[in-house]
């Protein structure tokens, strides 16, 4: 493509970088520049311009992506366009070693290519890059938001990855060996892709590997309303999916910890909503000196894992400052919940990162 820079290395993989967008004009350029930039010759870079009402396809195509256009009014979501994609371009899809699957918003460092494959040489079938959220600074409900998920990360995905568990998926910075993802792509039928793709992976008994130090930048809601919309449709896809999916949650349970695992990081959420149903739990307990203890020594133990992740955290005064905002933070979660119940579609919110390629993803916390 003229104009457009693609690295001239060759990597000893064949990666397809797919995007699957749904009216993402405002931030699809953007994107798709910044990867183009990072790409290697034996790359390619994919779009699916998704129900796209506005100037997406054009806009990627201008951009160096090879564009395909999907219009299905009867079924809508990421999920059924991931289905679409590798039930109409199988072929295509398998003829790369790995597919990493990107947000429309997504950005990468510099570095990124280097480092996926310096861990694709272990050899894996899934992965999940590590997800470090931007642009949140400026609101402390947005900072506890960042905190939460950056935490879940650094903590407890360290904790799942040492013992030999599976980590969740996060909708972007996804890795597929495409022949499991053609495989289980059929599967999906719920808004919230990520927890069907976790779900249907672990079905098959493979972990999701957790590449700690390939990052990938997400931007964060620039409002508390955006935010609250958000949850409400994650809330109420991943209770849909527990439904939906109810076979493979019960084949998950009865595995023992490591199924366990799995269905904690993606059905008890979100974490403060677990913690005071278990304090509640124990209290009623008391009667059972031992059942009690038992519950207050998890409670307490996560707690302190908690905090022991806030104080490892780049900007951790920040971080700690905005935790006298939680009573927000709890009100914008309670008003999800209670918008999750309501009938209604709710578009995914995205802001404009102003991101600078060669910034420091600070990935000191990722190393």
């Amino acid at each position: 493509m003229k104009g457009i820079l693609t690295n001239t290395i060759l990597s000893p993989y064949k990666i397809a970088v797919v995007i699957f967008a749904q009216n993402e004009s405002s931030v699809i350029k953007n994107t798709l520049d910044n990867i183009r930039r990072n790409l290697r010759t034996s790359d390619s870079l994919y779009v699916i311009a998704d129900n796209c009402t506005d100037d997406t396809a054009p806009i990627a195509r201008n951009a160096g992506a090879q564009v395909f256009i999907r219009e299905s009014a009867s079924q809508q979501g990421k999920g059924a366009a991931i289905t679409w994609f590798m039930k109409n371009y199988r072929a295509q899809i398998i003829s790369y070693d790995y597919m990493l699957i990107l947000d429309a918003d997504s950005m990468i460092p510099q570095e990124f290519f280097d480092r996926l494959d310096s861990q694709l040489i272990h050899g894996v079938s899934v992965a999940q890059c590590s997800i470090l959220p931007t642009g949140f600074e400026g609101s402390p409900i947005m900072t506890i938001i960042a905190l939460s998920e950056m935490v879940e990360q650094i903590v407890f995905n360290s904790i799942r990855s040492f013992l030999g568990f599976s980590v969740r998926l996060r909708g972007t910075g996804m890795i597929f060996d495409p022949a499991l993802l053609v495989n289980i792509g059929p599967n999906i039928g719920t808004e919230v892709e990520d927890v069907a793709l976790s779900l249907l992976v672990a079905e098959q008994k493979i972990a999701v590997r957790w590449f700690k130090s390939v990052v990938v930048f997400d931007p964060k809601p620039g409002e508390c309303t955006d935010a609250t919309r958000q949850r409400a449709r994650w809330f109420r896809g991943q209770w849909r999916a527990f439904w939906d999916y109810r076979s493979i949650v019960l084949k998950l349970f009865a595995r023992g910890p490591n199924g366990w695992s799995i269905l904690s990081s993606l059905f008890l959420k979100p974490r403060w909503l677990k913690l005071t149903l278990m304090i509640i739990l124990g209290f009623t307990l008391l009667m059972h000196p031992v059942a009690a203890a038992i519950v207050f020594s998890i409670v307490s133990l996560e707690i302190i894992l908690i905090l022991l992740g806030t104080l490892l955290l780049p900007k951790r005064g920040l971080f700690i400052r905005s935790l006298m905002y939680i009573p927000g933070f709890i009100i914008m979660w309670l008003k999800g919940i209670i918008l999750s119940l309501k009938r209604h579609q709710w578009l995914r919110v995205r802001k404009n990162l102003n991101f600078q390629e060669d910034c420091d993803p600070e990935t000191v916390i990722f190393k």
